[in-house]
């Protein structure tokens, strides 16, 4: 009897004490599929993810939409006058990266954030997940060059004749999975700070393998023609097997007037 009555003390003591509230009643459920264009929007009725996948070489970051609850109960006593005080109010976030085979890619990094999450309710959060710094870093240490590093029309069309159209395409170069690791933090309107517990979410990696570089081998079509509608949300970034994108969409610069600049050897298709 004593044994329980000291353990129960300590308890008390240590809930006057804590100054964050990290119980099960705020927490992150799940994080939902990236989405489709050409809406690019999500919402509670989507299927949840398990995993993602990201082109080191073209992303140049990674942002997930978690599902978050705050499962505090909605007060409901109308004869109390008090205001209600458990709604959420999320402020911010961190996130780091965990590399599978073991250690951290950079550091944890933290980010502002601002949204209300009533008692009993259920909210998606677009946040980041891989910051463009930790990308940079995988793609360095797996020797995957970034597409914003080639700036010669020659270099891209040898780079489009290594990737050919196909899903997934031959020269794809799985460079391994990594973790990211999100908590998001905030205050009840009661001014009790919360925040949830850790949520990993496991991310595959590759190297060219979310474009479709076939527009880009004739160098005409780099330069001069514009591509087809983007058809992606997100460039770079998808799930477990995600839509490729045309190389066009990439960001070079085009020549607008044929038969100058990149475009001097090319000729203007008829309408």
């Amino acid at each position: 009897m004593r044994a329980t009555i000291t353990v129960m003390a300590a308890s008390i003591a240590l809930a006057i004490l804590g100054c964050v509230d990290n119980d099960v009643t705020f927490f992150v459920e799940h994080v939902k599929v990236q989405p489709e264009a050409p809406q690019c929007s999500t919402s509670a009725g989507d299927d949840f993810a398990p995993s993602g996948l990201i082109d080191l070489a073209v992303a140049n970051s990674f942002f997930n939409y978690y599902y978050v609850t705050n499962a505090a109960m909605l007060r409901e006593d109308y004869d109390n006058i008090r205001a209600e005080t458990d709604g959420i109010i999320v402020e911010g976030m961190e996130v780091y990266v965990e590399s599978a085979v073991g250690g951290l890619v950079g550091g944890t990094e933290y980010f502002d954030f601002q949204h209300y999450i009533p008692p009993e309710t259920s909210e998606i959060m677009a946040a980041i997940s891989i910051p463009q710094s930790a990308i940079i870093d995988l793609a360095d240490s797996a020797g995957c060059r970034r597409v914003d590093t080639y700036d010669d029309a020659d270099d891209i069309a040898a780079l489009a004749m290594q990737n050919p159209r196909m899903w997934p395409p031959q020269w794809e170069a799985d460079t391994g999975t990594v973790y990211s690791v999100v908590r998001f933090l905030g205050h009840t309107q009661g001014g009790r700070e919360v925040e949830t517990g850790e949520f990993s979410f496991m991310v595959k990696t590759c190297c060219n393998c979310l474009v479709d570089w076939s527009p880009c081998i004739d160098l005409c079509g780099t330069f001069c023609e514009s591509g087809e509608e983007v058809n992606v949300c997100s460039i770079g970034v998808a799930n477990s097997a995600g839509t490729v994108i045309d190389c066009r969409h990439l960001g070079y610069e085009r020549t607008s007037v044929w038969g100058t600049g990149d475009c001097a050897s090319c000729t203007e298709p008829s309408s």
